[in-house]
């Protein structure tokens, strides 16, 4: 979490100190493309800069089941824009869209917007709020939907998108995630603008063809396998930290990042 500071004492601090210790790091880590060029906005180019993703469990992927179910997973919060979820649900209804919306989450000050335009577009039958749930139970509750659209702004690293990959789910999400270069690299859903139109379109797309819907799941699945499973971020852990044989007296010496 190392960024330039705007405050004279912090860039006298980052001159003097930080810089010094990024580039006499054997490795720095960074989680997003947006770390790494703040990473490199304080202390330059020449550092060892390594990816080291977040990891999630994974088994095999849950069948997609025949019910279209799109959901919402997420605080609801502003900034996760869950009712632009809703607007999002009505435009594609009254396109003829044969799914139904759900919105799981605890409340942090937009229910009561929700549960008003909810009632407002007349979407009680296809919109639905589940409430809060337990962390162990998202897995499930994924596993039931058909993909997963979370339309927030600026969303670091949001964990239930690869909860959602784990199980074999399509996501949908905008620009400023910082998960969407994956997402586009591994085709497994779509990545979307800030606005209406580009959300609607998207999961409309997706929703409209089950073959293209199933497709996504499977290189959603294939993509935390190969990158953000628990054995594949161990693995690049081995390949950065460096662990020296055992000396003579038996106590192991390593040297990491």
């Amino acid at each position: 979490m190392v960024d330039p500071s705007k405050k004279f004492m912090g860039r006298a601090l980052d001159g003097l100190l930080t810089r010094r210790v990024l580039k006499a790091a054997d490795a720095v880590f960074y989680l997003t493309l947006d770390e790494r060029e703040d990473l490199e906005r304080v202390g330059g180019r020449d550092m060892n800069l390594r990816e080291m993703t977040n990891g999630v469990p994974y088994a095999a992927p849950w069948p997609i089941p025949d019910a279209m179910d799109v959901l919402f997973l997420g605080r609801l919060h502003s900034r996760k824009r869950p009712l632009l979820f809703v607007q999002m649900a009505d435009r594609l209804v009254r396109k003829g869209c044969d799914a139904r919306f759900s919105i799981v989450g605890p409340d942090e000050g937009e229910l009561p917007r929700i549960r008003s335009a909810i009632r407002d577009y007349a979407l009680e039958h296809r919109v639905r709020y589940e409430g809060a749930i337990a962390p162990e139970s998202t897995r499930g509750r994924i596993a039931e939907s058909s993909l997963l659209v979370l339309p927030s702004v600026n969303e670091p690293y949001p964990m239930s998108v690869l909860e959602a990959a784990a199980v074999g789910r399509p996501v949908v999400i905008t620009e400023s995630c910082g998960l969407a270069p994956a997402i586009q690299q591994y085709g497994c859903g779509q990545v979307v603008g800030h606005d209406l139109d580009s959300l609607s379109d998207a999961v409309e797309g997706l929703i409209s063809n089950r073959n293209e819907l199933v497709e996504a799941g499977r290189r959603a699945y294939e993509m935390v396998k190969c990158r953000f499973g628990m054995e594949a971020v161990g693995d690049n852990w081995e390949r950065v930290v460096t662990v020296f044989r055992p000396p003579a007296d038996g106590v192991e010496v390593s040297k990491t990042a």
